[in-house]
């Protein structure tokens, strides 16, 4: 189980990943956004990513602590007046005695490419879940909520 936390300057927000093993699987995701100067937004765009491929989600509080969670994926969001933004990883997983342990830090580009997922793709559909989402459809699943008006 995975977490995932988001944040700025501003505000931080958190996902729990159940389905996602590996953290690789969401560095590359990242990868495979826009680059935006905001927390919230990164999270909104992430999530929709994850209902696209099929991939479940829950939000969480980002400041408690995740027992049950084996990894962490930490994700600033910072962003300078006049300068692009950028994104600093850090991936933590646990030791053997269940403490979690920062493995990882760095650039969302150096990040990948310590793990060797450079090429920002989509968020791959993982097996596990695919015979899950296997029947649904974006049409059905935009027929069910109905759009919100501006």
């Amino acid at each position: 189980m995975m977490k995932l936390v988001i944040h700025d300057r501003h505000s931080a927000a958190g996902l729990i990943l159940p389905d996602v093993g590996h953290m690789r699987d969401v560095v590359r995701a990242l990868r495979g956004l826009d680059t935006v100067d905001s927390a919230s937004v990164l999270l909104e765009v992430f999530a929709r990513r994850c209902l696209e491929a099929g991939v479940a989600f829950d939000s969480t509080d980002p400041l408690t602590a995740c027992s049950f969670c084996t990894h962490l994926v930490e994700v600033e969001v910072h962003a300078e007046n006049g300068a692009a933004p950028v994104q600093f990883v850090r991936l933590y997983d646990r030791d053997a005695d269940g403490i979690l342990c920062r493995r990882h830090h760095g650039t969302l580009h150096a990040v990948a490419r310590q793990l060797r997922c450079e090429d920002g793709v989509p968020f791959p559909i993982l097996p596990a879940i695919a015979a899950k989402t296997a029947a649904f459809t974006t049409v059905a699943f935009n027929a069910a909520i109905p759009p919100r008006p501006l």
